[in-house]
């Protein structure tokens, strides 16, 4: 996911994500290392590290997230 440089600080991402969240059961991104702010965003929204790996457009390195739905007990 990527938001407009503008609109960055506005909150979108993190509302967009609890919309997926919302509607997935399992979601799957990656993100580059270096931006935390990103990072910090997805942690916080429960996302979990899987691993790290390059991205082969641009030789980047990425870390791969991963969140899922807990159930109810």
């Amino acid at each position: 996911m990527f938001v407009r440089l503008d609109c960055i600080g506005r909150g979108l991402g993190r509302r967009l994500l609890a919309y997926l969240q919302d509607r997935c059961d399992r979601l799957e991104l990656r993100v580059y290392l270096q931006n935390e702010r990103a990072l910090r965003c997805y942690l916080a929204a429960g996302f979990a590290e899987k691993m790290t790996v390059s991205d082969d457009a641009t030789g980047r390195q990425e870390l791969v997230m991963v969140w899922e739905k807990t159930q109810p007990a």
